[in-house]
């Protein structure tokens, strides 16, 4: 599935094998210049209805495959004009309709580490395990936040209202020159994300990045706390998201976040 969708961009290699097939099948049909295809015309369909000849069983199974095709490419329609190929077309096509995500634009052009971009999808997504989850899978985990042993640990929390990870947004947003918007909702949190990132502008790609950066850093503590007894100050994190941040901009936004202030 595409960005958009909120998925991975990989391609769904099902459809686009029935996509590819079918192509060969329009080939098949239309054109005339390969010896294959003339191969086929000559042995089996012999100046017969392309649509009605029935396919050849004593054929093989490739030959088969191509001819059973038929079905999936009336329901396509190819444009020959497009810059786009005609198996992407009918992949498209074949995808059908699918729900755009708001929070798309976070993974589109986003400079961060990858395993970050992955990390950011996750939690967009709200497949982290958290407690909360753990616990309501039948899982014995200690229900309290990593940070602050005050409240148990949900995505809004750990994310949003933890004093910890508050501290954290409130300075690195500082240092980016972006203003940290408090929300007490998951909806509010997606639109001020959303809001800060679907601008075609130098500070919307800066934003992406320092996003994903944070999200990360945040489970990475909160993990090291959990399962290695660590601790850092948010402070150190800050500091960390800065670094990374810098080193992974693309030049143009690497030389406005040189120029900020820690």
């Amino acid at each position: 599935m595409p960005l958009a969708g909120g998925c991975l961009n990989l391609a769904n290699l099902t459809i686009w094998n029935k996509a590819a097939t079918a192509k060969m099948c329009w080939d098949l049909e239309h054109k005339q210049d390969k010896l294959w295809i003339k191969w086929i015309h000559s042995y089996y369909i012999k100046g017969q209805d392309f649509n009605t000849y029935p396919v050849p069983q004593q054929a093989c199974w490739m030959t088969r495959k191509i001819m059973s095709s038929r079905v999936v490419t009336t329901q396509l329609h190819s444009d020959h004009t497009s810059s786009k190929s005609l198996i992407r077309q009918g992949y498209l096509q074949l995808l059908g309709d699918y729900p755009r995500m708001e929070w798309k634009r976070l993974m589109f052009k986003n400079d961060a580490r990858p395993k970050d971009k992955f990390m950011m999808w996750l939690h967009m997504h709200g497949v982290m395990r958290i407690n909360d989850r753990l616990i309501r899978w039948g899982m014995e985990v200690n229900p309290e936040c990593a940070f602050c042993q005050l409240q148990n640990e949900s995505r809004e929390h750990l994310f949003m209202l933890c004093y910890y990870t508050k501290a954290l947004w409130n300075r690195v947003m500082q240092w980016s020159a972006r203003t940290y918007t408090a929300t007490y909702s998951w909806g509010q949190y997606v639109q001020w994300a959303v809001q800060n990132s679907k601008e075609k502008s130098q500070d919307a790609t800066i934003f992406k990045l320092v996003f994903a950066e944070v999200v990360n850093a945040i489970w990475l503590e909160r993990n090291a706390r959990v399962f290695e007894k660590r601790r850092r100050h948010w402070e150190a994190l800050a500091r960390e998201v800065a670094f990374v941040s810098c080193v992974r901009a693309s030049v143009g936004s690497r030389t406005k976040l040189q120029q900020l202030h820690f």
